[in-house]
């Protein structure tokens, strides 16, 4: 099928690329070498509540090894760091992918010139999409029982999605809560994390064609979710 450039209105509450990686630096060392590079770019700074946790047990848990330390921010954009992740993301408006991957290129090379990352470990691309209504009626995936559909509860759907090199993760919800801009509000949540952990040897030589690669594969799994009368009434742009 043909993706589109553009629906309207845009449904992305929250977007967010995340470079996972291993590094011989001092996991205390990190943070103030990136901070360095990214502090003009990024000028506000928040510490993050895993900093109240002992060392030791940030170093060793699965759960925290990846999570970030700080979070630096300008405008909409954060970028949040940790010993061994670096996050781009955009809450609020959606300003395209013209825009977001141009910012998002600029921290991949400042970060392969850093010299702190002996390996890319994980890339993933998740896009958090919001709609004011049941989306299930209006997408192609079904749940029934003997026949009889069950969407029309409360329902929450995840699913793995194979595609050509990447895995997507999908998570469908008609019961959701989430703030935009410091207003709650209850809908349908699209929540899809399209990921790659295997083949990144050679990542900084192929970042541009890694990471189009992974946010195709996204925007593939959403717009194939779509019912297509509803995909017309979001004024699509190709």
């Amino acid at each position: 099928m043909s993706i589109p450039k553009k629906i309207t209105p845009c449904p992305l509450i929250d977007c967010a690329i995340e470079f996972r990686f291993k590094s011989s630096i001092e996991p205390g060392a990190v943070f103030g070498i990136v901070y360095n590079a990214f502090k003009n770019d990024y000028p506000n700074i928040k510490k993050m509540p895993i900093l109240n946790l002992p060392e030791q047990l940030r170093s060793v848990d699965p759960s925290l090894i990846y999570q970030p330390w700080y979070r630096l921010w300008n405008g909409g954009f954060v970028l949040a760091t940790g010993p061994r992740e670096l996050m781009l993301g955009r809450a609020g408006e959606y300003p395209g992918w013209t825009v977001f991957s141009g910012k998002l290129n600029h921290a991949v090379n400042t970060l392969e010139k850093l010299g702190i990352v002996d390996r890319i470990e994980r890339v993933g691309i998740r896009y958090i999409n919001f709609f004011d209504f049941d989306i299930f009626d209006r997408i192609k995936l079904t749940l029934a029982i003997d026949n009889k559909s069950i969407t029309g509860n409360e329902t929450l759907v995840r699913v793995n999605i194979p595609g050509e090199h990447f895995m997507s993760r999908l998570h469908v919800t008609n019961r959701a809560s989430v703030n935009i801009e410091g207003v709650s509000k209850t809908g349908s949540v699209i929540d899809i994390d399209t990921h790659l952990d295997v083949g990144l040897d050679d990542f900084f030589q192929n970042s541009a064609s890694v990471i189009k690669e992974g946010h195709n594969e996204e925007k593939k799994v959403f717009f194939e979710l779509l019912k297509d009368d509803f995909l017309e009434t979001l004024a699509p742009e190709y």
